[in-house]
């Protein structure tokens, strides 16, 4: 062509597609190869943008009021860049919520670690006992506690010592109690019965009964009941009081013992329950109260019925008190019931022996001041002594004739 070709408004048809880069080109093939100018039509495809990049877009600039529709927008990587640090916040509250947990919220499985380490952890308070520790704050813990640690260790070593018990090698200091029955009633609601002897222990069987009346303007039984002490060496002193009641009526847990004085100084009191009796072990100690005349402890007792257990007019208790020198926190009942014990030097039997038929040989010198059964047996082959034992033997094996003659007197 040397000239414009004016069509007159008409359409040129029928067109060869060609690659060539001078070739003409159809509409219909223009809407497929490239981009449209204006925006007034959608992508019919996916753009391969053939690794290259995509510029000059317009920032982007949130406005709360164009979404939905904004939410379509492309993004440039600037808008990214300058939001990175509220991204960074972001993804951190997410991992922060899993572990900044409050109870009742706790964690639900262990966190591993990893062989990482927890670090820049607060110490905690004395009181925050389950919180966790630095390695540094331990050390210093143990080394600014290290002289007191060892003084509390010593000193609950002294403890145990001091309240480790000896029973089978203790004297029961308080066996003039039960002997000479030194119980004084101190309240109008107990009276004493007497010594009554019960199956309570196997050897020493007697206990002290007492008849506490019931109190109406309490609702249960309620006395105070007395033991005299005589005079006692200075010192530390255990005293256990045991006291049995009738386990069909009485709630063992309404069972109170309280023990308190005025002339003696009581360190310690427990009282242990039972389903059939009530065990105080009291700790205390006399001082200078020499001149006093009134040595005493008193026991102030009181007792419930079980649950729609209707009251006597009086209930009964049996009693038994023993107890040792020294502050012990507990005591063997076995020093009130054991079968011998060795008081000053000498082994002294609580209990008879029984010899099965069998002899006593190898003795030095034997002393009996009671009478001796022989319950129809004799006693033979005495040989002769020194002077002295032949005396002996003589006074011996005179019987008198209005004895019995299966017995001898020594």
């Amino acid at each position: 062509m040397t000239g414009n070709l004016k069509m007159g408004d008409h359409t040129i048809t029928g067109i060869r597609s060609s690659s060539a880069d001078n070739a003409v080109l159809t509409v219909g093939a223009s809407k497929s190869l490239y981009l449209p100018i204006s925006g007034i039509r959608g992508m019919q495809g996916d753009l391969n943008m053939g690794k290259f990049t995509v510029i000059n877009l317009t920032p982007f600039d949130e406005n709360e009021s164009a979404k939905p529709a904004q939410d379509n927008e492309v993004i440039n990587f600037g808008y990214f860049s300058n939001q990175r640090g509220l991204l960074k916040k972001l993804i951190t509250d997410v991992g922060k919520a899993a572990l900044n947990r409050q109870n009742p919220d706790p964690m639900q499985s262990p966190i591993n670690m990893g062989k990482n380490f927890i670090t820049n952890v607060k110490d905690p308070l004395p009181t925050n006992s389950n919180y966790a520790a630095t390695v540094n704050f331990v050390n210093l813990t143990v080394s600014n506690n290290n002289t007191t640690i060892s003084a509390l260790i010593d000193q609950k070593i002294k403890e145990s010592e001091d309240l480790d018990i000896q029973g089978n090698n203790e004297e029961n200091v308080f066996s003039f109690v039960m002997d000479d029955d030194m119980f004084k009633e101190d309240d109008s609601d107990i009276s004493k019965i007497g010594k009554r002897d019960k199956d309570f222990y196997k050897i020493h069987k007697e206990t002290y009964q007492f008849n506490i009346d019931y109190d109406s303007s309490k609702g249960y039984y309620s006395t105070r009941l007395v033991i005299v002490l005589k005079s006692l060496d200075l010192g530390e002193y255990t005293l256990v009081f045991e006291m049995y009641f009738n386990e069909t009526k009485i709630d063992k847990t309404q069972v109170v013992v309280d023990a308190v004085s005025t002339p003696l100084n009581i360190t310690r009191k427990n009282t242990n329950k039972f389903s059939n009796h009530s065990r105080t072990v009291t700790n205390f100690h006399k001082y200078g109260n020499i001149g006093i005349i009134d040595l005493h402890v008193d026991f102030d007792i009181s007792l419930k019925n079980k649950s729609g257990v209707s009251y006597d007019a009086v209930t009964t208790i049996s009693v038994t008190v023993y107890g040792v020198s020294g502050h012990q926190n507990n005591v063997d009942s076995g020093i009130w019931d054991r079968v011998y014990l060795i008081q000053n030097k000498v082994v002294k039997f609580e209990a008879g022996i029984n010899m099965n038929a069998l002899d006593i040989t190898n003795v030095d010198n034997l002393s009996i001041n009671k009478l001796l059964n022989m319950n129809k047996g004799q006693i033979k082959g005495l040989e002769d002594g020194n002077e002295n034992m032949r005396r002996r033997t003589r006074l011996v094996l005179q019987v008198p004739r209005s004895a019995p003659y299966n017995s001898l007197y020594f």
